[in-house]
């Protein structure tokens, strides 16, 4: 059941003093789903009061460094606290492969419990 949605990045291409980037989280009875993951959108997650148990889901609509430029950093904060419940990553058909070339190309081993649900759209 849906208990709340909270637009916690909104300033289009270019995040401002004030606004972050594109991400929205939707909260359920079970679980939140974050839908976009632009530029500092972990800062704005954490300080709306998320938390790492409950967050099952992050949905990509699509490539555009403002929505997904915070993906690789909110990742990487994931590993550094040690993050081990699974997390359902659902996007375009080349996120997979950006994100595996992202992490190899930091230096970065991804050993976290993340599974893809790739999309095609027409």
């Amino acid at each position: 059941m849906l208990k709340r949605y909270q637009i916690i990045g909104y300033s289009a291409g270019v995040p401002t003093q004030e606004r972050g980037v594109t991400s929205v989280m939707v909260s359920t009875s079970n679980y939140d789903i974050m839908l976009d993951c632009g530029e500092g959108t972990y800062l704005r997650w954490q300080k709306a009061g998320y938390k790492w148990k409950r967050l099952k889901y992050i949905l990509i609509t699509h490539m555009h460094p403002d929505h997904i430029g915070g993906l690789l950093p909110f990742l990487f904060y994931r590993k550094l606290n040690s993050i081990k419940s699974p997390l359902n990553i659902i996007g375009p058909p080349n996120l997979e492969l950006y994100l595996a070339d992202a992490f190899q190309h930091t230096g970065i081993k991804n050993n976290q419990d993340l599974d893809f649900v790739l999309f095609f759209l027409k």
